[in-house]
Order: C-alpha cells, then sequence, then structure tokens
C-alpha cells in the first residue's frame, strides 16, 4: 500500500503500519490510487525536523515505510538524509524541482525522462559509493545539486546529470584542467551515472549579491577568475573547440527563413562576427563558457572561485559575453542594461583586450544566447537581445 503525504492530509487515522510503529505518532494518509503524478521515497527512522518539512507536524517512523511523496514538496533538508552506516536513514529522494523537470523533459526528452525516474536511485547509489550525507539540495533547473559531508568530515557538493555525451564529463574535463586554480576541485567523476563530486565553496555567495549597488566590484571579482582559469590549453585537450558553438546560429537561420522570432539581420550578423572571432584568435585558452555572476561563489581558498563550467578551447574574448546580460537575463531592467557601458571598459582594461574586440564578443554571445533560447522552447526577449541591439551601433 502507498500512502499521500500531501499537505491536504488528516492526521488522525493512519493504519499501523509495522508491529513496532505507534500510530499515535504517525501521520495520517490516504491511499493514492493515481500513481501519475506522485514519485515514491522510501523513508526509515524519520526524525521530528524531517517529518515537520513533510506534514507540518511531529512525526517519528522507527521502521522502513513505503511513502508516497505529494508533487508540492520541492526537497527535503535533514542532517540523518542519506546517512551511510547509521540507523537513521532516508534512501530515496525528493520530487525534483518543477523548472528541472520541465527542463530535462524539454531539453532531453527520453533521455531526460529516463534520468528523472532513476534519479532517486542513483543519488542514493552514489552515496553509499562516496559515503556521502547529504543535506539541503539546491534547486537548480539543469541538474540535481546538494550539499554533501563526506566520511572525513569536509564539505562537498553533489551534482547529478543526464549522462549524455559532452555533458558532465566536459563539465569534469575542465574542472580537471582547472585544478582548482579559480575553480572549485573536482573530487570525485562517475561518467557511468552522470555524477559529479564537487569542492563546497564556502561561504558560497554569489557575486550577483553585489549587482547593482557594487557592481564594480562584481566585475572585478569574475577578471579575477578569468586570470586564473585563462591557461593554453594542451594540444590533447577533450573539450570542444569554441567554433562548434557556433553552429547554432547556422541551425537557426535554416529554420527560422524570417525575422521571427529574432530579427534574421541580426543572428547573420552575429553568426559571421563570432566565425571571424574565432578564427583569428591569437592565443587558445581552455574556457569556462558561462561565466557570469551565478557562477562564481566567494571563497576561502582563494577570494571568489567558479563553477558549472561548460568548458571551451577558444579565443578568450568569448568569457567576457555572459557578464554583459548577467544576472537574471529574463528581467528587461534598464538599470542594470545601463551598466553595460562600464562593465565593458572594465573587462577591456581588467584583461589587456581592446575595447572593440570585448564589443564584438558581447554582441555575438548575446545573440548566441537568445538563439540558444529559441532552441529550448522559449522567447528570445530577455537583456541578451537588449544589450545585443545596444551594441550594435557600436561594432565596426
Amino acid at each position: 500500500m502507498s500512502y499521500d503525504l500531501s499537505p491536504t492530509c488528516s492526521l488522525s487515522r493512519l493504519p499501523k503500519l509495522f508491529a513496532d510503529t505507534d500510530s499515535s505518532s504517525v501521520t495520517t494518509a490516504r491511499p493514492v490510487r493515481d500513481m501519475s503524478t506522485r514519485r515514491i521515497i522510501s523513508i526509515s527512522y524519520v526524525d521530528p525536523a524531517l517529518a515537520g518539512l513533510l506534514t507540518g507536524n511531529q512525526v517519528r517512523l522507527t521502521s522502513t515505510a513505503l511513502l508516497l511523496m505529494s508533487s508540492y514538496f520541492q526537497f527535503i533538508s535533514t542532517s540523518s538524509y542519506l546517512h551511510p552506516g547509521g540507523d537513521g536513514r532516508v534512501d530515496v529522494v525528493i520530487t525534483p524541482p518543477p523548472v528541472l523537470v520541465r527542463n530535462a523533459l524539454g531539453v532531453w526528452g527520453a533521455d531526460g525522462r529516463r534520468w528523472l525516474d532513476d534519479l532517486p536511485r542513483i543519488a542514493d547509489a552514489v552515496a553509499r559509493d562516496w559515503g556521502l550525507r547529504l543535506g539541503r539540495p539546491y534547486a537548480l533547473s539543469y541538474h540535481w545539486v546538494a550539499e554533501a559531508t563526506r566520511e572525513d568530515g569536509s564539505a562537498a557538493v553533489l551534482k547529478l546529470g543526464p549522462t549524455r555525451p559532452g555533458h558532465l564529463a566536459v563539465e569534469a574535463a575542465a574542472l580537471e584542467f582547472y585544478d582548482g586554480r579559480g575553480a572549485v576541485r573536482l573530487l570525485a567523476h562517475d561518467a557511468e551515472r552522470g555524477a559529479l563530486l564537487l569542492e563546497r565553496a564556502t561561504p558560497g555567495t554569489l557575486a550577483r549579491d553585489l549587482v547593482p549597488e557594487r557592481d564594480e566590484d562584481a566585475t572585478a571579482a569574475v577578471i579575477d577568475v578569468i586570470r586564473r582559469l585563462h591557461r593554453p590549453a594542451p594540444p590533447e585537450s577533450p573539450l570542444p573547440d569554441l567554433v562548434k558553438a557556433g553552429a547554432a546560429f547556422t541551425r537557426h537561420l535554416d529554420r527560422f527563413p524570417g525575422d521571427a522570432p529574432l530579427p534574421r539581420h541580426l543572428v547573420e550578423r552575429a553568426a559571421k562576427l563570432f566565425e571571424e572571432l574565432c578564427g583569428d584568435a591569437t592565443e587558445r585558452v581552455v574556457l569556462h563558457g558561462d561565466l557570469h555572476h551565478d557562477n562564481v561563489l566567494r571563497a576561502e581558498r582563494e577570494p571568489w572561485l567558479a563553477i558549472d563550467p561548460h568548458g571551451y578551447v577558444g579565443d578568450p574574448g568569448y568569457e567576457t559575453g555572459a557578464l554583459l546580460y548577467n544576472p537574471d537575463p529574463d528581467d528587461r531592467d534598464d538599470a542594470l542594461l545601463k551598466l553595460v557601458p562600464a562593465r565593458i571598459e572594465q573587462l577591456a582594461d581588467g584583461l589587456g583586450m581592446p575595447r572593440e574586440r570585448v564589443e564584438a564578443w558581447g554582441f555575438a554571445v548575446c545573440v548566441l544566447s537568445e538563439v540558444w533560447t529559441t532552441e529550448d522552447g522559449g522567447d528570445p526577449d530577455g537583456r541578451p537581445l537588449d544589450v545585443a541591439l545596444q551594441l550594435l551601433p557600436r561594432l565596426s
């Protein structure tokens, strides 16, 4: 029998699940017949803090019972969560955040569905094998990520994603190359299960917290990280060439012959400029590929550390583009748009790069971002488009 622990459950008549279970201390649940929108989790020895998150009431289960988690719940945070070798354990995880479900299905299709279905099992198995006690998950949109504590007590982060070619494997390769210089360290990688164990940046506050009041300081933090990350790429690098990212322009132009959803002349100009900038690069480095305010965290080992690299090999100027339209690229805020010229000047000065090249890369990357948004089924009408239109008259 399965039970629904949605917030609407009454608290009076739960049948006794096991002989050693005191039904007076356990929330009442009702049998669930429609399984289509629910996700099963297995819980053993739930402490009151965890139970309070489930139902808003003090609950204790002294024996293992299969419970059905309502889709209302985003995550569980508890010290006993996935505790290897202990008496108190939560064996299987939670309902993923709706945005993660939506993106996994929209971007990865059937592979995303299979991954979502397997996510509880994968999280449990990886935590057992790596000796992890998992804590608070982060409400992220493309991966399942949670705080973790290793057997030696050190803090870490577990990141899980679909095992698609070139996905988390590329991130792992980039982090392995950085080896902790400017980025969090890669502690373990399981390619078959799509799992990364990462150093946890502490305190982990984001560079975005400085925007807009201390935008110059936020830009300086990103510049410092870029300087640490960028080193010449080895000839045998497994990372993709940046030029491959430009294929998105061709796909877009083939798919949309007119001026919707993006003005065709804008995409054509960006595609040509992207190809030229890649072609005349005088230096090829290992790029983060998505370096913006939400991917730069305050740390102790270094002042700031990058997370979530997309990993390319190419011209250093590409790295400046994402900074121009972040944070909150979907928010068309005029106040943030006015920060762009100062950011360009600061990037050019801080990286020793011609201002014109920063502007050119900024335009190309902004349009590319909107092209990617279109590919993912979104509306290309965010701040990247505004920044691209702002930069267009300044291109030579």
